[in-house]
């Protein structure tokens, strides 16, 4: 079938909106109609060569929408049901989902070379040229097909907008700090980096009881949102020093620290990596969630101060979360209105407004973008 998409053709160049050819799904895969899919921050790693992939690819990770065919040998999902795409596809008999790590399931390996778990492509352009997908996904076409260890069934009532925030970055943020930093009830939570998952960190912080949360970031803006969402406090790190937000931290904690904090920057640096460690607790963990350039390969912390205050940093890749559990458990937490996970999206776009979406991410317009494909 012929599909609309906004292929990537070169990196820190826009994307190019086109018509691609669609194969059908093989044995244990589904074609998808997308209805949403969230303009993430993480593809944008992609776009600008932070993160490199194989051109051409269509990028786009964090999407809903209804299954319309299914191939040989699919079980989990039938034609008609609204489904997320998650893009580490969970085979749920591997030594890592077998232990409860669906996150760490092996078929994730292979997310960012761009060719279904059989090795070939389903998109190509009208000259027969292969067109790649991004973790196995493509959300930024019309119409897609993913292996059914990728979709997860999802209620009627939840809307495609709703379902593919939560497919990344409402469950990376939430995630990162009720799974991995494990946050309790009056704790105090630094959040570094007010985006989308750093709203749903904050929200995150806010139902696992946190007494203290605070927002930290360099737009004025965004740490006013971030109170909307439960923020008790924010902190400008462009006018403080790190030495300076760990004191205000320590004013409310008795000058102690944050038992969580939690990293959501743009993209890492050895910086943002020590601003979130400066402002833990003895105990406390320092939680990374956002990538870092590929070839940034060494972190810098006291190392004699990690060990004799028994600090942690730790990796979160998507928000440790095992979606076919976490997912159901999100949606009742959005349902009973303690997860707003509507007032997150700030602006929707076209498939054609799709660069303009990604220049109002970077210019901190939007905590959450919105591609909305037309069916």
């Amino acid at each position: 079938m012929q599909t609309r998409a906004a292929v990537l053709e070169e990196f820190k160049a826009p994307m190019v909106v086109q018509d691609l050819e669609l194969d059908p799904p093989k044995a244990n895969e589904v074609l998808v109609a997308v209805r949403a899919c969230g303009l993430c921050h993480s593809d944008y790693t992609v776009l600008v060569g932070d993160v490199p992939v194989a051109l051409p690819v269509v990028c786009g990770h964090e999407a809903s929408g209804d299954v319309l065919e299914v191939g040989p040998g699919v079980t989990k999902v039938s034609v008609g049901d609204r489904v997320a795409l998650i893009w580490i596809p969970a085979c749920g008999h591997c030594r890592y989902c077998a232990r409860g790590w669906e996150y760490l399931c092996n078929q994730g390996a292979g997310v960012l070379e761009g060719v279904q778990l059989d090795g070939t492509h389903r998109f190509h352009k009208s000259d027969g040229t292969d067109v790649y997908q991004l973790t196995i996904l493509g959300g930024f076409s019309r119409h897609t097909v993913v292996p059914e260890d990728s979709v997860v069934p999802i209620p009627d009532d939840v809307p495609y907008e709703v379902a593919g925030t939560i497919a990344c970055r409402a469950a990376t943020g939430w995630g990162a700090v009720v799974n991995r930093g494990r946050a309790q009830p009056g704790d105090t939570v630094a959040v570094f980096g007010i985006g989308g998952v750093g709203v749903a960190a904050i929200q995150g912080a806010r139902i696992a009881g946190a007494s203290y949360i605070y927002a930290i970031d360099i737009l004025d803006s965004k740490l006013e949102r971030a109170v909307e969402f439960g923020a008790t406090h924010t902190l400008n790190i462009g006018r403080l020093s790190r030495e300076e937000v760990a004191e205000a931290i320590g004013e409310v904690t008795n000058g102690q620290g944050a038992d969580v904090a939690v990293s959501c920057v743009d993209i890492q640096t050895t910086e943002t990596i020590a601003n979130a460690y400066a402002a833990i607790a003895k105990g406390g963990r320092c939680v990374l969630v956002a990538p870092a350039n590929i070839t940034l390969d060494e972190v810098r912390v006291p190392v004699t101060d990690l060990v004799f205050s028994n600090k942690a940093i730790q990796g979160c890749l998507y928000g440790s979360a095992n979606f076919h559990d976490d997912m159901p458990r999100i949606i009742d937490l959005y349902r009973q209105g303690q997860f707003q996970i509507e007032e997150m999206i700030t602006a929707r776009y076209t498939i054609d407004e799709i660069n303009e979406g990604y220049d109002d991410m970077v210019a901190g317009k939007n905590i959450c973008g919105m591609l909305i494909h037309d069916h």
